[in-house]
This record gives structure tokens, C-alpha cells and sequence, in this order.
């Protein structure tokens, strides 16, 4: 089974037990995930973060 297809099928769980479709919770998770990014990238400490091992 592809990644994609569980990745969907973890949404529709996620519909169901919230009342919504698969394709609702597909463009939630979506904008949730862009506004963090959007935020991490716009953070300057998040570069200085003690115990970062990437760095």
C-alpha cells in the first residue's frame, strides 16, 4: 500500500470521528502545516535553539 493511500485513509479516521470528509481534513491539515512552516521560517531564534544537533 502506497503512502499516499494511507495518508488518506488516516485523514478519512480523522473525518470521521471529526464530521468531516476525507478531502476537508486533506486541506485543514494542508493550511495547518504551511502556517507552521511559515512560522518556523520567520522565527530567527528557531536557528539559535539550545541542543540543536544540527548545527
Amino acid at each position: 500500500m502506497s503512502g499516499r493511500s494511507r495518508q488518506r485513509r488516516r485523514q478519512a479516521e480523522i473525518g470521521r470521528r471529526l464530521g468531516l470528509s476525507q478531502m476537508h481534513v486533506s486541506r485543514l491539515l494542508t493550511r495547518i502545516l504551511t502556517t507552521l512552516h511559515a512560522g518556523l521560517l520567520a522565527d530567527p531564534e528557531v536557528e539559535d535553539a539550545p541542543g540543536d544537533p544540527g548545527r
